[in-house]
């Protein structure tokens, strides 16, 4: 009784964990994003895309980025048409995101070839915390979960993807963000291996989350290796420069980052202003304070609608929202170190833009 006892939890609880895995092996793929009964008419959408266009026509680099869990059944069977889409719009650069090692798949390659095509560049992005390795589940369960990559082992599998495609469809670089600050206590996900955690009363050189913030950097440096030369961007929020500045940790300024593999590394600066008075603020202080030009890119986030309360850009309506973003383009290109904007994501650009 005593065996059977301790079994069958121990049963269920594998059970339980290979329907999760199940349910996490295949994607769902949405058949459209947007109610076409309040559609604006295709007219109405060339212009607004002419607006857009207008309004980053100045910007050396204006950046998209793709989800692939964001993109629809029509994307999937003609990238071509996608990429048609996004060239409408005046981007010349595409950040695709990689949430799953699965990803690296044909539907990427077809995007990759599409893109190839119109001489669209692509940088791949992947999230420093979804990839880690975790040690969770009973003696039955841990056999039969599949071991995580880890952040620079999927660094060294899309190397490894992009040297496997034709020349012609091969990524502009390689994107990894960066959020150490989210492995607190109560982050069932933090990486288990991990000493530290971060947490408002570890402050200060050699804490937890200053010693958080050097694991993350050793992690990029060890990456910016794998990658050749590939060009590395890193993905930051928009408070760890001023976190370094302060003396609250010994690395995490803009030059920080951009010293992982000088002369081939830029700063994807995600931007946290819900408006755009908020949006210029949010990365004043980086921009004004790197000296390498060109080196730092501000992603703008977009909300999916007006009464969003997270870091994103909120608007009234299409007006709004290009007024907003050409108002942006000036203010940032006023720095010396300002690359470029990337809009993320592009589903809710057209969400907008096909509001009527």
């Amino acid at each position: 009784m005593f065996f059977l006892k301790n079994l069958i939890p121990a049963v269920l609880t594998t059970l339980f964990g290979l329907l999760l895995l199940a349910g996490c092996a295949s994607r769902e793929i949405k058949t459209r994003y947007f109610d076409s009964s309040r559609k604006a008419d295709s007219e109405t959408m060339r212009k607004r895309a002419e607006e857009f266009k207008t309004a980053t026509v100045s910007l050396a680099l204006s950046g998209v980025a793709l989800h692939p869990e964001l993109m629809t059944v029509d994307d999937d069977a003609d990238p071509d048409a996608l990429v048609a889409r996004l060239r409408g719009f005046g981007f010349n650069h595409v950040y695709y995101h990689i949430p799953l090692k699965s990803d690296l798949d044909g539907r990427l390659e077809n995007f990759l070839a599409a893109a190839g095509r119109a001489r669209l560049p692509v940088d791949l992005v992947i999230r420093q915390d979804a990839y880690f390795r975790v040690f969770r589940g009973g003696s039955l369960v841990r056999p039969l979960i599949p071991e995580k990559t880890t952040l620079p082992e999927m660094a060294e599998k899309i190397v490894d993807f992009n040297n496997g495609l034709p020349e012609t469809d091969r990524i502009a670089g390689l994107t990894v963000v960066v959020a150490p600050h989210e492995f607190t206590t109560a982050n069932v996900n933090r990486p288990k291996h991990l000493m530290y955690a971060w947490s408002p009363k570890t402050f200060g050189p050699g804490l937890d989350n200053d010693m958080l913030m050097k694991y993350t950097f050793n992690q990029l440096r060890e990456i910016a290796v794998l990658l050749g030369d590939l060009p590395l961007t890193v993905g930051v929020p928009d408070f760890y420069h001023q976190l370094a500045a302060e003396g609250k940790i010994s690395v995490g300024k803009v030059g920080d980052f951009l010293a992982i593999a000088p002369g081939r590394t830029r700063v994807l600066l995600q931007n946290s202003g819900n408006k755009a008075s908020e949006a210029v603020q949010a990365v004043n202080l980086e921009l004004q304070e790197t000296r390498q030009k060109e080196s730092v890119i501000v992603q703008l986030s977009l909300a999916n609608h007006t009464s969003v309360t997270a870091g994103a850009l909120r608007r009234r309506d299409w007006t709004d929202f290009t007024r907003n973003v050409q108002y942006l383009a000036g203010q940032w290109e006023k720095a010396p170190a300002f690359a470029g904007m990337v809009i993320d994501p592009f589903a809710f650009l057209e969400l907008i833009h096909q509001e009527e």
